[in-house]
């Protein structure tokens, strides 16, 4: 029993476990997180998204972001490919002007100013992925929300992932950002290999 409530408290602590929600949007609202909009959208940080910046990119970043998916991606495994391309783009290019570059890969190896949980950079991740659909960049995919796997299904901490769906397959995917540090690129995995414990090949010897 005590381990039981040790659990509960961690789950608490890093904010890595939530309701599923219907649609990303809903998600983002919960959250109580501004519309994302292309002039200027919202970068959450702090463990759990409580504090919020403002962001703006300019006409060359965006152009960077173009050309990573000109021209039109051809299959939804291109798709995905360019996905984790312009992931990486947005961190290198939001990490300085947030202060979050310093972000290493997990949650407890390095803490304090600019360091994020999963439910920081799943967050973030989905918004990424939401701007470059309003750009109509992301045509293959729709954008889900984020994901939660819990000990019950893999015997091992809450992780939360951003996720996408291939509109003509239906399969699902995890776009998970945690693991790595800042501007490497996430992993894209089938989403039920990722509920049931997914992680890098190397991960435990890290």
């Amino acid at each position: 029993m005590k381990h039981f409530f040790l659990l509960l408290f961690i789950v608490c602590l890093t904010g890595c476990f939530h309701q599923n929600f219907g649609s990303y949007e809903h998600y983002l609202q919960s959250r109580h997180i501004p519309p994302v909009s292309v002039s200027e959208f919202p970068h959450c940080q702090g463990y759990g998204c409580p504090q919020i910046t403002r962001v703006s990119l300019n006409d060359q970043s965006w152009s960077e972001f173009k050309y990573i998916f000109t021209p039109p991606s051809r299959s939804a495994e291109q798709e995905r490919t360019r996905i984790k391309q312009a992931i990486s783009l947005f961190e290198r290019k939001v990490g300085p002007l947030t202060h979050t570059d310093v972000d290493v890969g997990d949650t407890f190896k390095k803490t304090g100013k600019g360091q994020l949980d999963c439910v920081d950079e799943s967050t973030n991740t989905t918004i990424y992925m939401a701007l470059l659909e309003q750009k109509g960049w992301i045509l293959l995919h729709d954008i889900e929300p984020p994901q939660v796997r819990t000990p019950f299904t893999t015997g091992a901490w809450p992780h939360q992932t951003a996720s996408i769906q291939d509109k003509k397959t239906g399969a699902r995917f995890a776009v998970d950002s945690w693991f790595d540090d800042n501007g490497l690129p996430p992993y894209i995995v089938p989403l039920d290999d990722w509920i049931m414990g997914w992680k890098p090949a190397d991960w435990d010897q890290r």
